[in-house]
């Protein structure tokens, strides 16, 4: 049940809300032009199924203002929410749920999937999902509308701002050139929460030219920030992070490491080139780590900043306090 050309322009929805229910079985694509939604809510009455429905549509040309989402009580397993196909636009995306949802199954599924190149997203505000956007990466095949637009990757999209309270996965940018954040503030480890790989409030893998402005994060499940590859494991044959670039981090309580950037140790994997941080400032790491750890590599993974096979490293001032719990901000 796929609604083509939905709320076709010049729909302009202001003041009163008007409710639209998405179930089980159902897609909506929005229409191409400009859509002025603020008056609307999406409500989802139904978790994922084996196809990626229930989810909204963004088409190739599409620009609205705001999607407000909402999810009722049915639903535990949500993914794929939004998806942005690629030259489109969204000026705020706010996600809410009545309880956590765990999202975070594998890494093509988020609330939010930007599959496409020149996707823009002014901000996005999400309480209580525990993976809430990913931008490029691998996407299923069979969950996908139009399959050649995801084998470039999400080249040269931009997200303003993302907030985030309850979570285990703020943000993962995968296998694509060019992105630019603005800021990503995260607090509150999901109740789902769980030692293991990609729980973190950033995860840049296998990418190119990545430009994050400022940072802002607590309680993260694994390292609060995560670079990674090495192997090109990705649809847009990305190998290797090259030209990362954070301007502010400032991490709270993180799971393990505060900081890591790890290339693959593998034959022919690819070490990371040229990763700059303006200035880090870490306030407790390990917490997710038992003391003492069960096994020797556990140690590997309890660092404020920790770098393994990475080339052209530069940063400007650095604060660790690996020790310690920390309360909430005065």
């Amino acid at each position: 049940a796929t609604l083509q050309g939905f709320l076709t322009p010049p729909h302009v929805v202001r003041g009163a809300q008007e409710v639209y229910e998405i179930g089980s079985g159902q897609s909506v694509t929005l229409a191409t032009g400009p859509l002025f939604l603020s008056g609307v809510r999406f409500r989802f009455t139904a978790n994922r199924a084996w196809n990626g429905v229930p989810r909204i549509i963004v088409p190739i040309g599409c620009h609205v203002d705001v999607l407000n989402i909402e999810c009722t009580t049915d639903c535990t397993t949500l993914q794929n929410m939004v998806r942005l196909m690629g030259h489109c636009s969204v000026g705020e995306i706010r996600l809410v749920a009545p309880q956590q949802v765990n999202n975070i199954t594998n890494q093509a599924v988020s609330c939010v999937n930007v599959v496409g190149p020149y996707a823009h997203i002014g901000a996005v505000h999400c309480e209580a999902f525990d993976k809430v956007i990913s931008i490029g990466g691998r996407v299923w095949r069979e969950d996908i509308e139009v399959p050649a637009l995801v084998t470039g990757g999400a080249h040269y999209s931009t997200l303003g701002s993302l907030s985030v309270v309850g979570y285990q996965k703020a943000l993962h940018i995968q296998g694509s050139r060019g992105v630019t954040v603005g800021t990503v503030t995260a607090s509150g480890r999901s109740e789902f929460a769980a030692v293991a790989p990609g729980r973190n409030v950033v995860h840049i893998d296998d990418c190119d030219l990545i430009t994050v402005q400022s940072v802002n994060g607590r309680d993260s499940t694994e390292h609060g920030v995560y670079v990674s590859g090495g192997n090109g494991d990705n649809d847009a044959g990305v190998v290797g992070s090259r030209a990362i670039t954070f301007g502010d981090i400032r991490l709270v309580n993180s799971g393990q490491c505060g900081v890591k950037a790890k290339a693959d140790d593998d034959v022919g994997a690819v070490p990371h080139n040229s990763l700059t941080i303006g200035s880090l400032t870490i306030l407790g790491a390990n917490k997710m780590v038992p003391d003492p750890p069960p096994d020797p590599s556990g140690v590997q993974n309890a660092d404020g900043l920790r770098l393994e096979n990475i080339e052209h490293f530069n940063i400007g001032s650095v604060t660790v306090f690996s020790s310690g719990n920390y309360g909430p901000e005065p």
